[in-house]
């Protein structure tokens, strides 16, 4: 912010939100773009970049193109480094390969994408909330007391049937249902 006399530079990133997630399991180990995007921008000489959400690890669609993201360069199959040095946006940094083409086929159920569209929506509404006006002690208490509710009301306050149900081990909800650990966003969203 001193470089570039900006106060605003912190909403590039997740750091505002870090009272109200977990960051474990909140990005990718590597990029995932998608190659329509990518294409579009490019065709119409547009600054190519890779957006915040498509980093984030349960995203995996591109909701404008109603399509998969892809992590694999089609022409060498590596994964591509969310961050390398003398990279270029759209460009594989493993062989130089552009990035606008790759598996047209998409294959997906309705049903599938229906959960990745809703996954999509939730992680495009986080981005947005301005912290400064949610508590984040009250939202987590909030969190887990409809997770203890769910608990009681649909599973008997089974922790195992729970547990079942999440494929989450039971130590792992008991910590969540106790407050003594907060979920992944990915586990927030299963919930």
């Amino acid at each position: 912010e001193k470089l570039t006399s900006r106060n605003d530079l912190s909403n590039l990133t997740l750091l505002k939100l870090k009272e109200f997630i977990s960051l474990r399991n909140l990005l990718k180990d590597s990029l995932a773009w998608c190659p329509n995007c990518i294409r579009n921008w490019k065709n119409d000489k547009k600054v190519i970049y890779y957006p915040l959400i498509w980093l984030l690890k349960p995203v995996k669609i591109c909701k404008e193109h109603n399509r998969f993201l892809i992590d694999r360069c089609h022409v060498c199959n590596r994964t591509v480094d969310i961050l390398r040095r003398q990279m270029i946006p759209g460009y594989c940094p493993n062989c130089c390969s552009i990035l606008s083409k790759g598996d047209e086929t998409n294959r997906f159920n309705q049903a599938e994408m229906n959960w990745e569209i809703f996954v999509y929506e939730n992680m495009e509404e986080l981005l947005t909330l301005n912290p400064n006006q949610i508590d984040a002690k009250r939202f987590k208490r909030t969190f887990i007391n409809e997770l203890n509710f769910i608990n009681e009301e649909y599973f008997n306050n089974s922790v195992a049937s729970f547990s079942r149900y999440l494929n989450t081990p039971k130590s792992t909800l008991r910590y969540w249902l106790n407050a003594i650990n907060f979920p992944s966003i990915e586990n927030v969203l299963q919930v």
